[in-house]
């Protein structure tokens, strides 16, 4: 779900009854909620089966530059206290939600 301007007028029970249509494969609402260090941890404990990921830092939107080649957003980017880095992409396709998920 895009969200602009349009979308930002209404009454409180209209809001509230847009924001019950989210969910994390929507971009908008993936990029907020992802931002708390505490859901991406527990989000990616779920995707990992490791219970003892700790992430010490988050990126949502994360632009990486690429002067010789294409530069990507990612939806989201963190690195765990073992310095290993993760990077997850949110895929809609067909209507359907896919989570991939993808280790570097």
């Amino acid at each position: 779900m895009k969200i602009d301007h349009a979308s930002l007028i209404g009454t409180f029970e209209q809001k509230r009854e847009q924001v019950r249509k989210f969910n994390l494969m929507d971009d908008d609402f993936f990029t907020v909620v992802m931002q708390d260090k505490g859901a991406f941890e527990v989000m990616l404990r779920i995707l990992t089966g490791r219970d003892d990921l700790h992430v010490t830092e988050v990126r949502t939107q994360y632009t990486m530059r690429n002067l010789v080649g294409h530069s990507v957003i990612l939806d989201g980017y963190a690195e765990d206290a073992q310095h290993k880095v993760y990077n997850v992409e949110v895929q809609v396709r067909d209507q359907d939600y896919h989570e991939h998920f993808c280790e570097i």
